[in-house]
């Protein structure tokens, strides 16, 4: 009766332990992806700034 326990105490542990490892995980990756995709949008930022301010030099010149 105390080895069914055993294994049953066993089991669950080793599911908590688990599922503990895979949170740490997700978070971690949520994380980089998120510093990832911070650092994308500041390029795609700059990138429509040099060209928005391109586009008005070019529209500026051929009024003058």
């Amino acid at each position: 009766m105390f080895v069914n326990i055993n294994v049953i105490n066993v089991l669950y542990q080793l599911i908590a332990f688990v599922l503990l490892i895979g949170l740490i995980i997700f978070v971690v990756s949520f994380l980089r992806k998120s510093k990832e995709d911070k650092k994308r949008l500041t390029q795609l930022e700059e990138k429509v700034d040099y060209i928005m301010k391109k586009m008005e030099n070019d529209s500026q010149d051929k009024s003058n």
